[in-house]
């Protein structure tokens, strides 16, 4: 079984607030230290009625570059009244993935290397 590395580059939504109240918005933080650290906030100044406004949060480098574990992203969202609404639209997870590759593959090309290399010698 292949293990993968996961780089992620951005985290990119669209949003907008349901309605003509103001103070919604969101507030996007990930598992990687217990959901403490917030990776991306903002308040909604539109509503959805004139069209959702898109978000991009920068993931790339520091503790998303090398992912090899499962990793959750939670997207709170704030309003000013319990029947107010936030909406989201077309979320990514943008990044690359990579097969990193067994230690017994990477293991029979150095033997394999070390006896060509002996052969060439007798």
């Amino acid at each position: 079984m292949h293990q993968t590395q996961i780089a992620l580059s951005s985290l990119e939504f669209l949003g907008a607030r349901g309605g003509a109240s103001t103070a919604r918005g969101y507030d996007v933080r990930s598992s990687i230290d217990g959901f403490a650290t917030t990776l991306g906030s903002d308040d909604f100044a539109n509503q959805r009625s004139d069209g959702f406004v898109p978000v991009i949060i920068d993931l790339s480098g520091g503790d998303f570059s090398d992912l090899t574990t499962a990793t959750e992203f939670r997207v709170y969202f704030f309003t000013p009244d319990a029947g107010n609404s936030v909406e989201f639209d077309n979320i990514e997870l943008n990044g690359t993935v990579t097969a990193i590759p067994e230690p017994s593959s990477s293991l029979l090309v150095v033997l394999g290397g070390v006896f060509l290399a002996r052969r060439k010698r007798s």
